[in-house]
Parts: C-alpha cells; structure tokens; sequence
C-alpha cells in the first residue's frame, strides 16, 4: 500500500510550490536528493503480498510516514510565513528568524530518511544475493515511470505450473531454421489464472540464464499504445540484469531514460539487443494495434541475433495481433494443485490437527475453479481463523467475493492507487455506513488522493475512486445519491481490508493488551469509554500515531487529553458523539491535524482560539452540536478549510469568517434552529462569498427566511441540497445573469412553501444538470422539464403531482425513474398501460414504490 502514497510524496516533492519553499530555505537539494531515493524503490517488490517481503514492506512504511512528515513540516512553515504579515512584531521577528533553525533541522530528517532507505535497500540486496546465491533476479533502482515494470517471484503462486513452464521452456529452446529472427508465444488466460506467476517461473528458471544474452521485463497494461513509456520500461529491465554494474550507476542510468525522447530511446534499445540472443516477457498487455506491434518487433529484430517474446494477456485478440501462431491457453489448476496451494497460504503447508477446517476449505476451494487469485483471496480472508463457524460463514457468502459480471474480487488486481483507500476500511467497524462525501474528506485527509493535475479538486478525484471500487464490487452503493450516497460493505470484503491492512490499523478496546509499534491508525470500540487507567500501556509510548477514532460512543475529557499529549502526529481526531463541554486548548499544538470531527456533541458551546493554529486543517466537523454557539473570529483565516459542517445558534453567520475561507468546497449547515437569514449584514448578502464553494447543504433550519439573492450565481456551485426549512420561500431570490451554470445534483425537500421550481434554480442549469430528487413536498405541483442532460429523477412523496411533464418523452439520458409515495402519479406511470407511460418508456430503470418494472427487460 505504502507504494500509493510515497508515489505522491515523489510528485509532491517535484511541485513547483515545493521548488519555490526549498529554494527560500536554502535545502533545495536535500528535497531533490529525498526525492530521487524515494523514486529510486521498488515499490512492487516491497509489497505486502509477497510473504518474504513482509519485513522490507514495514521498515519502508515507517520511512514513508516519515517522509510525509517532513512535507507536512514544509506545508506548514510555508503558511506560517504567509500569515506572518498579521502577526504582532515579536511573533514575526521569531518566525523571521526561524529559517535557519528550520533549515537545519529539516536538513537533519532528510539526511536520516535518505539513509534509513538505503540501508532497507542494501539490507534487501544482500537478503537477496544470499537467499539466491547471486543469481537470479534483483531489486534493483528504477524510476517511478517504471516502478510497476517488475514484479516479485514468490513459489507458492506457481504450486501446480511444472507442466506449464517445461511446455513454454521447450518453446523457448526450439531453434526453427526459417523462423523469423524474433518469435512470440502469447501466454492466454483470465485474470487471476496466474499468467504473470508462470511467466516469472519461466524467467527465473534455471537454464534460462544459460540460454539467453539478455533478459528484458515489462508489465505493460495499456502502456503498448504510448511506446516511449514501454521502452523506458524495457531499458529499465536490461539495467536490472547488469549485475556488475554498481548501486549509483544503476540508478543514474535508469534515471537517465526519463530525458529521452522515443527515437533515443529506441537507438539505446537497439544497441542493448545488437548481436544478442534475448528473452522479453510483456505482462499483461490489454490491447495492441497489430500496425505498431509489426513496427515494435522490427525495432527489436534490428541487429539482434535471436529473440523470443512471451506476452501475457486476458485477450484472444491480443495474442491474435502478436502472433499467427496458436496461443498457450492456460488452464485453472487442477484441484489437487488447488487444494496445495490453499494449504501453503492458509496454514503454511502444515494443516495437522485442522482436519474438519480442511473439509470445508476444499469445499469452498473447489467452487474456485482452479482460478489462482480467487484461492488467494479466500486463504487471505481465513488467515488466522481456526473457528468452525467462520469458515461456514465465507462458504455460505462465496458468492460475495465475485463481482456481477462472476470475476472474484482481487485485492492484487487493484490500481495502487486505490490500495490504501481499501485497506483504509479496515478501520470502520464492521457493517459501517458513511457518506460519500465524508468518505472522500477522510481520504483527503490522510493523503489518499491525488489529482493528476494541480487544478484538479480532489473532492472530484475520489468520487472517481469511489465509483472505480463500486465498479469492481468492493464498495456497494444502497441509494446512488453521488456524493450523498451511503456507502457501505459486505462483510467479506471487509474482512479482506482487514487482512490487507496488515498491522498498521488497530481496533482498541480495554482487553488490549499489546499494540504493535508499526501501527499508524487507532479506533477505539466499546460501548463504554476508556478511562485513562484502562487504556493499554503500550498504547503510551507511541508517537506516530496518525489516526485516532471512536466507532461508537465519544472519549472521556481524561482520554482526550491522552490522546492530544501523546500524539502529536495526528491527522485525523475523530470525537463524534462525546460530550465534553469544552475542547482543550491544547488541540492547538496538533500542527499537522487535516481533520476533526466533533459532531453529535449535545454539550460543546464553543470552540478555543487556539484551534485558529491548525494551519492544514481541511475538515471540520460540527453538525448535531445543539448548544453550539459560534466559531472563533479567527477561522475564516484557516487557509486550507475544505469542509466546514456546522450547527449554531446564531440568527445569522458572519459572511466575513465564510469570505475568508478560500479553499472552501463544502458549506453544511444542518439542524441551525434560530438561524433566520445565511449571512449577516446586507453588505454580506450581496457578496459572492461562497465563489469557492461546490457543495452547498441547508438542512434542518425551521426559521431561516431567506437566502442571498447572489445564491442563483455561484459559479462553482455543483451540489446544492435544501430540505426541511418550513418557512423558506425560494421564489424570493431573482435569476441572475449566467445562473448555476455547473449544477449537477439538486435535492429539495420539505420546502411547505414550494409549490415549483423556481427558474433561478434551473434556469443555467438545463445542459448540466443530471440529477434531481424531491421529497416529502406536499405543496408542489409541477415538475421541471427540458433538461437534455437529465440521468436520474427520483419524486418521494409529493402527493399532488398528478402528471409527467409532456417534454419526459425528449429525455434521451434519462436512465433512472423513482417514485414512491405519489398514489396518482405512479398509477399513470404503469407499464404499459398508464397514460403517462409512452413518455416514459425509454427509461432504462423504472423503480415505482422500490420495485423495477423495467427488469424483465434489461434481463
């Protein structure tokens, strides 16, 4: 997992904003010499998933939370400096002078990190020549762009494939006399058969060294079509084979490939090849266009005295394009080399004494099929577990680790850069449910996500990483709301984060006894809360902990202050549901703390002025908190606020404090009982002070009269929810120039003044807005129309609308109808025999009271 994260440490270091902040201090090569040591690990090959490996993977996690450490030290000085023009003169005189010691000791932490990797790097080097007796394959330094270009060799993925590999070996041997100088043997099977694992057999085999000049790997995936990008992988293969060549000139070399344009590129993988007989491995090419493959194997018959390509695939056309030849199909292992491999992972060979567990693991070992990563998954989820009962549970729930299209659910499979946002759920309880916004703001939070652009908002990235783990069955969407969607997951898959999480998230409850020293992310359990005394010794001593949460009931005011003392590494404080009065002005000194969560407090009435120094705080969490007053004059400076949910007793907010949040994305403002107008002042009602904003929530405020009349303007304004606020009337805000010209998601509800929608909310919303639901608006009459964009409409209880409107029919994009609770309405809306049905007909789900009459036809 660590592999994600230090990737985007990598890109952060090579910022321009960085540059400009290493520059200013004086340590502009310290951050550059940081960065290309991180670079220059091989990630893959430090993976969890190879047990080997499980020593080098924890010394690099440590490194890696160290290291963002450090960014975050750089982040926060950065702001500090910005916002000393409003310090008084002896704060400013001492952060003026600050620099040096700043420079010193940020030069002290890069130089340990710098060596501390590169031990772990010499450390696995010698671990590797020793275990393998100098021969075979090495980690070896490549650069980011080519970090994924060689996986790990591990023989218990290849229990089962002796057969397999002497049938590629003898192809390999053959010397046709007429055959072309460069030959390919495509390698075909679905994901999971274990291609990749015969491949690796078959290169790492003994003899094949003997046979070959050269030996050149690349994992390719979509990567054939960009071929600058696969030769860099090629070139840095053949580096990893010179085994002479010494650990600075590797490093300079493949760092050397990243500068060159594809025709350089191509003369060096000329050179390499030029009178050589080569091996080159291409796993898992997803699509090639047969022109650029003819193109690409001319390139490598350029000089070359003999090559064989083995090329693995899940494609027929694939191997069709690379080859006339017929494929090597791969099959499932038999169940005899199933049931082996199940005992290696899950017992470790040794399945004494485990005679009834057995029984029902090769029941559940042969509903696998012989298909490799579905018997890794299921051994990873039964690791540990020696109960009856938990084994009868998975097999029971077998089909709940297959996604619909019947593929098993692959953790291996996973881009790297959605492993930590997996493993991550391993630290909400069992059967959890939270919101797609807040999921995404706790991502954010640790580091998670990463634009792929500066301009881009991460808020918009992880929607796309929620819908890429929805989209391979790891998360489950119960209502398809977007970002107020409630997410949730089988109790499977959880379990499956769980055993990927490793050692680095701990559920603590008072029977703990030992917490291991790697761990980063703490939730507590238990009904009752921890009292000081109770809380496991171990748990005293730890500094690094970056995570601190409470799955049901809120800590103690004695566990609090433990928690804020002991760790001052925080990033994220989650205190829901407590009920201390007051927040310890020692919350302060968590400088690197991105988000809190106070929320449900029935007792809190304010927070202290000294939460205004968590300069990289982007969430904050107020919502539930009934006796809440207001916030500190000082927060609207917080120049990296995101997310601010908030329950006040205020009549008005200060549209000052708002004006000056400029990274704003999420105003909530939920459950505010004597709140009469949004902002203060008329000078403040007529100010864009939301321009930031792209999700805007009122809920819950039964007094509020009105709303800024430049609401109908925002420009950035995607998501706006308005429900439950009896005495609102939106029709008292005029349309503006321009309107909501971003809208994308519209929730209104309990509005009992609503009886349309007004124009100002649809009007420069017709092309993008995809999304409207309605409820519980027994006033309204009409609904909208002529919105081409339209995909899903959902009316819930809004008894007087009798009719659709005439325009349904002109909806192309609509793809999902839901009504319920509008007795009239859905009796026209009948198939085919309601009258409003030919305006509806097209519509691909039609769910009337839950149930889908369109099922019988999409089946």
């Amino acid at each position: 997992m660590a592999e994600a994260i230090i990737a985007a440490i990598v890109v952060e270091l090579g910022s321009a904003a960085f540059k400009e902040i290493g520059a200013a201090l004086g340590v502009t090569k310290q951050l550059e010499e940081l960065r290309e040591t991180l670079e220059s690990i091989n990630y893959t090959l430090l993976a969890p998933e190879a047990d080997s490996a499980q020593i080098w993977f924890k010394r690099l996690q440590s490194v890696y939370y160290d290291a963002k450490e450090i960014l975050d030290d750089f982040e926060f000085y950065n702001l500090q400096w910005q916002g000393s023009a409003g310090l008084k003169v002896r704060q400013f005189l001492f952060i003026l002078n600050n620099p040096l010691r700043f420079r010193w000791v940020m030069g002290r932490k890069i130089k340990r990190i710098r060596e501390s990797l590169c031990r772990i790097k010499t450390d696995k080097d010698a671990c590797d020549i020793t275990s393998r007796g100098g021969k075979g394959v090495r980690c070896a330094e490549v650069t980011n762009s080519v970090s994924d270009t060689f996986p790990s060799f591990c023989k218990t993925d290849v229990i089962g494939r002796d057969k397999d590999a002497q049938n590629i070996l003898e192809f390999l041997s053959e010397d046709r006399v007429s055959s072309p100088v460069c030959i390919t043997i495509p390698i075909v099977g679905m994901g999971g058969i274990g291609k990749t694992a015969l491949a690796l057999k078959v290169y790492s085999g003994e003899g094949i060294d003997a046979s070959f000049d050269l030996k050149l790997w690349a994992s390719v995936k979509e990567d054939f079509n960009n071929l600058k990008n696969l030769l860099r992988k090629i070139l840095a293969s053949a580096s990893k084979c010179s085994n002479h060549l010494k650990k600075e000139q590797l490093q300079s070399q493949c760092k050397s490939f990243d500068h060159l344009s594809t025709e350089q590129l191509q003369i060096q993988l000329k050179e390499k090849v030029k009178g050589k007989t080569f091996l080159l491995v291409l796993d898992d090419v997803r699509s090639v266009d047969r022109a650029k493959w003819v193109e690409f194997l001319s390139l490598l018959s350029e000089g070359a005295h003999r090559g064989k390509i083995v090329v693995t695939t899940r494609d027929q056309l694939v191997a069709s394009a690379v080859s006339p030849d017929i494929p090597y199909k791969l099959q499932g292992l038999t169940l005899e080399a199933s049931r082996n491999l199940f005992l290696q992972w899950t017992f470790g060979g040794d399945a004494r004494n485990k005679e009834s567990l057995m029984k029902i693991g090769e029941e559940i070992v042969e509903k696998c099929k012989g298909v490799v990563g579905a018997i890794r998954t299921v051994a990873r989820l039964l690791q540990g577990k020696r109960e009856e009962h938990q084994w009868l549970t998975l097999r029971g729930d077998f089909q709940s680790i297959f996604d619909k299209k019947g593929r098993f659910i692959s953790y291996d499979e996973l881009p790297f850069h959605l492993k930590p946002c997996f493993a991550y759920f391993s630290n909400l309880p069992k059967n959890f449910k939270i919101l797609g916004i807040e999921l995404i703001h706790q991502w954010i939070a640790q580091g998670f996500i990463q634009p792929s652009v500066e301009t881009q908002e991460p808020e918009k990235v992880g929607q796309d990483y929620i819908c890429e783990l929805m989209s391979r069955s790891f998360l489950q969407d119960t209502d398809g709301y977007g970002l107020f969607s409630t997410i949730k997951m089988h109790d499977l898959v959880h379990e499956l984060a769980i055993s990927m999480a490793q050692t680095e998230y701990l559920i603590v409850n008072s029977h703990v006894k030992d917490v291991p020293e790697n761990v980063r992310h703490l939730s507590f359990s238990g009904k009752k809360n921890l009292q000081k005394d109770k809380v496991p010794s171990p748990l005293l001593k730890m500094r690094k902990v970056c995570t601190v949460g409470f799955q049901s009931v809120g800590p103690d005011r004695s566990l609090l202050d433990a928690c804020i003392s002991r760790f001052k590494c925080l990033r994220m404080l989650g205190l829901g549901n407590s009920s201390f009065k007051a927040l310890p002005s020692s919350i302060g000194g968590l400088k690197y703390l991105r988000y809190l969560d106070l929320s449900e407090n029935s007792e809190i009435e304010s927070l202290p002025h000294s939460i205004c120094r968590l300069l990289l705080l982007e969430t904050l969490m107020l919502q539930g908190c009934v006796k809440f007053v207001k916030l500190p004059k000082d927060v609207g400076q917080l120049p990296r606020l995101r997310c601010l949910r908030l329950t006040t007793r205020e009549r008005f907010l200060s549209g000052k404090l708002i004006a000056g949040l400029e990274k704003l994305q999420c105003l909530w403002i939920d459950e505010c009982g004597e709140l009469q107008h949004l902002f203060d002042t008329e000078e403040m009602r007529n100010q864009h002070v939301l321009s930031t904003v792209s999700v805007l929530v009122i809920m819950n405020c039964k007094n509020l009269l009105s709303l800024p009349c430049w609401l109908s303007s925002l420009p950035k304004l995607e998501n706006l929810v308005i429900v439950n606020c009896e005495k609102l009337d939106l029709t008292k805000i005029d349309e503006c120039d321009g309107g909501l010209v971003n809208l994308r998601y519209l929730w209104v509800g309990k509005l009992p003044q609503l009886v349309d929608l007004p124009g100002w909310l649809l009007g420069g919303a017709a092309t993008t807005l995809n999304h409207i639901r309605i409820t519980d608006c027994s006033t309204l009459t009409t609904l909208p129309k002529d919105l081409e964009c339209l995909r899903k409409l959902s009316i819930e209880n809004c008894p007087l609308i009798a009719s659709l409107p005439d325009g349904m029919s002109y909806l192309a994009k609509l793809e999902e109808l839901r009504i319920s609770e509008c007795l009239e309405l859905i009796s026209r809306c009948q198939r085919e025999k309601g009258a409003d049905w030919h305006k509806i007909s097209h519509v691909r789900d039609i769910y009337l009271n839950g149930i889908n009459i369109q099922d019988s036809i999409n089946k």
